[in-house]
């Protein structure tokens, strides 16, 4: 398991690094169920990271809040789990990544919308994948 990210499916035993593209050469224990909320960065990054688990389900209302501008989404357990995106604020952008093994719905804000589809509905992300959501207008990411 990556030491920085926490990631677990990408590592390459031969060249013990890990997928995500950080730069840990070494492996810790097995990973918890949830990782904390990341902090700013030390460089001087405007950003923070954060480990989550989603909510098991298709629900905006009970979708798991990413709270970090870069979220790493390790444990999707079934096609349709959820988490949601924070509130679309024109200038401000969140990545997320599915590291899990199915499809995670990403939900906006309630009476939000994602690539001016119609309002709540998620944007539906593979495994393995990553999407950058941008805010260029209040209520409305574009990927």
């Amino acid at each position: 398991m990556c030491t920085t990210c926490g990631h677990t499916r990408n590592w390459n035993t031969a060249t013990r690094r890990c997928g995500c593209g950080c730069t840990t050469r070494y492996r810790r224990g097995e990973p918890g169920v949830q990782g904390a909320p990341g902090t700013a960065g030390a460089n001087g990054n405007d950003f923070t990271a954060g480990v989550y688990v989603p909510y098991v389900g298709a629900s905006q209302s009970l979708a798991t809040n990413l709270v970090d501008t870069d979220n790493l989404i390790d444990e999707v357990s079934a096609d349709n789990d959820s988490v949601k995106l924070l509130p679309a604020t024109k200038n401000t952008s969140q990545q997320v990544r599915n590291y899990g093994d199915f499809i995670l719905n990403i939900y906006p804000q309630s009476g939000e919308e994602i690539d001016e589809l119609t309002v709540n509905v998620p944007y539906l992300l593979y495994p393995g994948s990553i999407v950058n959501f941008v805010c260029f207008a209040n209520g409305s990411y574009t990927t």
